[in-house]
């Protein structure tokens, strides 16, 4: 091999490295999920405000009884914004990815109060739930 041959071969390797290593660091980050808890029999939630990245969801276990979620507006795929939501007794739901609109509007820094998303709980048990949890959407 030439000198000539020797740097071309080089250089192409350089550039193979910094382009590897440019596509492993824009890579989508992972999806992680947060858990909420619903005990004690008085639709308590175990993190009444929970704040999550774009990229996380969201799973419910009801401890106690069963429950039902409602979000007037949902962030989430799995939860039909007006819908009820079932939470069985001893088991755990889950609310899917985060809708590509609320990604849109909520990729910020610090939370906006438009990616602030109330939640209702109702419980089967003899207690009124008068808890407003929250889901706040943020990058």
């Amino acid at each position: 091999m030439t000198a000539k041959g020797a740097i071309r071969s080089g250089f192409l390797g350089i550039v193979f490295v910094f382009a590897s290593a440019s596509l492993s660091v824009s890579q989508a980050p992972t999806m992680t999920t947060k858990q909420v808890t619903i005990d004690n029999n008085d639709c308590k939630t175990s993190q009444p405000t929970l704040a999550i990245s774009i990229q996380d969801q969201v799973t419910w276990t009801a401890k106690d009884q069963a429950y039902i979620l409602r979000f007037a507006t949902s962030p989430f795929k799995g939860i039909p914004s007006g819908t009820n939501f079932p939470v069985p007794k001893g088991q755990t739901k889950s609310s899917g990815a985060v809708t590509d609109q609320v990604k849109m509007k909520c990729n910020v820094p610090s939370p906006i109060p438009a990616c602030q998303f109330k939640y209702s709980v109702t419980g089967s048990g003899p207690h009124a739930c008068n808890e407003d949890p929250v889901v706040i959407v943020t990058h």
